[in-house]
């Protein structure tokens, strides 16, 4: 990485997938002579030793934090200097991550670790626990700019020949962890699953079709044949134009960043786009309304809370809301004072969503709840 200083290059392969899928048996770094390692103190280098060791193989349960921005844990005791923090943010857009330890006293330290500019970004960070207090620390606070972290323990190598052994390594679980400590990223935390899916591009979408009785479809080339109330799983897809194929015809879409669609389609008319306000937040669940009925505005009713979530929802439209996660809650639609259908003990679970399609007309109103699911 030209540029890059001492550190950049060696830590961005050291970190990257193709080195955790595919490590060399030997490994020779090269660097100026005047650039002396010793000048940026041990951190740099332990990070590289733990990131080369394949020692991981504890984890640690991970609470948000109060301003729901950080992620606190609390740590082993014992633990000594010698071991390190891995944390796998699961986004490759994580350049810094401050990490806030709290000795038992009371006192705070904050380490930080920050990419440079020119460095390849994969979303792990490698926290050496030296520099802290004797009894060590009991509790760390961890922020960063993306994804919800899993982390752990690695126990260091001394800094002899055994480091060039450790370069003979198998391979770092980013599932697991060294000495006491880990969360993985495609792992599921208490009762709520799939609260770590599999890590998608931060830049791409999720396009979805919502379509009574359809059969097939085909999403930039991804066949989906499961329609579970009529809405297929979201397909993640770059973006730019794609191709959208199903039972009456083909279109082209143009998809934006970063951005969730569900796509209508309806006997005799033109697929309707609509753009879903989806959060996922990691302390909520989304809860999504397709009004398929002929009734012009519908409002989503909590009877547990006695309050509307959702207001006026127009016909081929829909709405969104981030509620409170994990609850069950039935659903109540209405017009005006009148009670449209009702679905019963829908389950919201944190950093995930569910849809509910309302069809039907006057006499005869019908509601579905479906949880949202993706495909690559």
């Amino acid at each position: 990485i030209t540029g890059g200083g001492l550190y950049s290059a060696i830590t961005s392969y050291l970190t990257s997938d193709d080195f955790q899928s595919n490590p060399p048996a030997f490994l020779v770094w090269e660097a100026p002579v005047y650039l002396n390692p010793m000048n940026d103190g041990d951190q740099p280098m332990r990070e590289l030793v733990a990131a080369a060791s394949g020692t991981c193989r504890q984890p640690v349960a991970l609470q948000p934090g109060a301003d729901g921005q950080s992620w606190i844990a609390a740590l082993p005791q014992g633990l000594s200097h010698a071991e390190t923090l891995f944390l796998d943010t699961g986004s490759r857009a994580t350049r810094e991550v401050a990490f806030r330890f709290t000795a038992p006293s009371g006192r705070t330290r904050t380490k930080s670790i920050l990419r440079g500019d020119r460095a390849r970004l994969n979303g792990r960070f490698y926290m050496p626990l030296s520099g802290l207090w004797s009894e060590g620390a009991a509790t760390v606070e961890i922020t960063a700019t993306t994804r919800r972290p899993a982390f752990s323990l690695v126990p260091q190598p001394p800094h002899n020949r055994a480091e060039k052994q450790m370069i003979n390594r198998r391979r770092i679980l980013a599932a697991g962890l060294a000495l006491p400590l880990a969360f993985t990223a495609g792992a599921s935390l208490a009762t709520d699953a799939g609260l770590y899916e599999d890590v998608f591009d931060p830049q791409s979408s999720f396009v979805r079709v919502l379509a009574k009785g359809q059969g097939f479809a085909a999403i930039n080339g991804t066949r989906v044949t499961d329609f579970t109330g009529g809405l297929s799983p979201y397909v993640n897809v770059m973006p730019g134009t794609i191709a959208l194929a199903h039972a009456g015809g083909s279109e082209n879409l143009t998809i934006a960043p970063s951005t969730h669609y569900t796509v209508i389609l309806n006997d005799g008319a033109a697929p309707q786009v609509l753009t879903d306000a989806v959060q996922r937040n990691p302390a909520k669940s989304d809860v999504s309304l397709y009004n398929l009925s002929a009734e012009g505005a519908v409002d989503l009713f909590v009877p547990a809370a006695r309050a509307t979530a959702l207001h006026a929802v127009p016909a081929m439209g829909a709405k969104s809301v981030a509620l409170k996660a994990p609850l069950t809650l039935d659903f109540d639609f209405k017009a005006g004072d009148a009670t449209l259908a009702r679905v019963a003990a829908v389950s919201l679970e944190r950093r995930a969503g569910v849809s509910i399609v309302l069809t039907g007309a006057q006499g005869g109103y019908q509601a579905v709840a479906v949880q949202d699911t993706y495909l690559r």
